[in-house]
């Protein structure tokens, strides 16, 4: 197969990141850690950046792949890019939870306000 063939099969072949997540975990439990690395490799290329769970998930386990490798530098950038991306997700979330939360009272506040002195 040439390379022409192998990009025109990719372009006409649509795999989502969770497949090949999943097609990473199957070379993983198989002890074909270079495939499996070249799977969420793939995976997390199609990822945005907004899509931490998937992310993790990915640098998660192609960390336990280099490690497996002996591949220590690569698994430690993943595993901290991996926690990175948790830690900003929980800081967002618990941000936005505080604002929202402050949002809501300040509405509710006003409301209580506007039918005391409509009273």
């Amino acid at each position: 197969m040439n390379i022409e063939t192998v990009i025109y099969c990719r372009l006409n072949m649509t795999v989502t990141s969770n497949e090949l997540r999943e097609q990473g975990n199957q070379a993983f439990k198989q002890g074909k850690y270079q495939e499996a690395i070249d799977r969420y490799t793939e995976a997390i290329q199609l990822l945005a950046n907004n899509q931490t769970d998937e992310l993790t998930k990915c640098l998660s386990n192609r960390s336990q792949c280099y490690l497996n490798l002996n591949q220590y530098e690569e698994a430690i950038d993943d595993a901290t890019r991996g926690s990175i991306y948790l830690f900003v997700r929980s800081f967002e979330n618990s941000v936005f939870s505080k604002h929202w939360n402050s949002h809501q009272l300040i509405r509710n506040r006003c409301t209580d306000e506007q039918q005391h002195s409509n009273d």
